[in-house]
Order: C-alpha cells, then structure tokens, then sequence
C-alpha cells in the first residue's frame, strides 16, 4: 500500500513544477495533503500491527527530560502562537527510564491534540514527582471531555463528535505504547474547561555518590 502512495506523491511533486497558474497549484497541493494524510494512517497502522507483534524496538535508558520538553516547546511552540495560544514547558532537571524515542512521540501526540482543539488559553507541560515515578502532565484550557467519553477515545478510529480530543489513531498508539513500555496514562477532564493527560515513568536510579579520598596517615 506504501509504495504506490509513495509513487503518488513523487508524481503529484513533480506535477507542480509544470502548473503556471494558481488554481492549478492549489489543486496539487490539494491533492499532496490528502496523499500526505493517507501516508500517515498508514504509518499509524503498521506502528499498530508491530506492536501487536512485538516487533517494536524498545530501548530503555536514563534519559533527562529537561532537553526533551525543550524540543516539545521549540517544535509546537511556534504552532501554539499561531493558533493564539500560549505553550509553555515547564523546565526540570529530572531523569526517568525509559525509550526516549517512544516518550517524546506520547508526548508530540498529548500537544497536538491539546493546540488542535484548544480555541484559547495555554497549554501547560511539566511534571511532578509521586513516589518512585515521575508523572509528566499536559494541561490544555480546550472543550474537555465527558466521563463517559474518557475511555473510548483511546481506541482506533474513534473521535468524539463533539469536538473533543480523540484522534482517529494517535491516542490508540500513544496507549498502546505506553503499556509496551509501563507506563500508565492518566486522563482528567472537566467539559468546558480542560483536560490533564498525564503518562507515570519511573524515576532514574540516582548516581553513586563518590567516595571521599582517605586523608594521609598522621606522622608519629
């Protein structure tokens, strides 16, 4: 199914570069964002089907997640502004274990949805300390969520009519994801004011104090 798309998109590209007039152009691009669309539920699917599969790689390491909320803010950031909100990472010195890879696409996944259905206020990410974890939070101020509604948006396909967070196959992914690695989601929400999504990693083991150097024997 890839390859013809991919074939697709290479002819619809190259289709651009001899469209001279504007209506033409925009068709192309049409055509490009719907290909691209395609793309990635299929890409979606396939991250499904390996993950059923245990064909996922998973690479658990201490990882700082400092640099990682910074990369979240530079790379939304700029989306958030646009769309008259403001993004705002909180820093932190902290180390979880973890797949950094697998974490930062849960967390890609909580932004997004929180810019794309936010219509004002901020959008918050930080984290707090329980126990031997670290629960990493995404606050948004968009529609929330019903009660009833909290658990179905994690299957496939499934997006809530009434504009609410769900995505047809991201937050099946994130969820699915974050139990391969054990770390389970939180969701909160209040209809009208906001949802909290929230993922419990498991807080680095601290590094060994070093060992002070024996002081030199006395003379006699």
């Amino acid at each position: 199914l890839l390859q013809p798309l991919n074939a697709a998109r290479m002819f619809t590209s190259l289709l651009r570069s001899h469209l001279h007039d504007e209506a033409g152009r925009h068709t192309a691009d049409s055509i490009e964002g719907a290909l691209a669309a395609q793309d990635a539920i299929l890409n979606s699917l396939l991250d499904i089907s390996r993950m059923e599969s245990g064909q996922l790689d998973v690479h658990i390491r201490d990882v700082p997640l400092g640099p990682l909320l910074q990369v979240l803010s530079h790379n939304f950031g700029v989306l958030a502004e646009s769309q008259g909100l403001q993004l705002r990472c909180v820093p932190t010195r902290a180390v979880v274990r973890t797949d950094e890879n697998l974490l930062r696409r849960i967390l890609q996944n909580f932004v997004s949805n929180a810019i794309r259905y936010s219509r004002r206020g901020r959008i918050v990410v930080g984290c707090r300390r329980r126990g031997d974890a670290l629960v990493v939070e995404v606050w948004d101020t968009g529609p929330g969520i019903a009660e009833g509604d909290q658990t179905v948006i994690f299957e496939e396909f499934r997006r809530l009519d009434s504009g609410g967070q769900g995505l047809g196959l991201g937050l099946a992914i994130a969820e699915r994801v974050s139990r391969l690695l054990g770390h389970p989601l939180r969701l909160r929400s209040w209809p009208g004011r906001g949802t909290v999504f929230a993922i419990e990693v498991p807080r680095a083991a601290p590094s060994p104090a070093v060992a002070a150097a024996p002081e030199p024997p006395t003379p006699e």
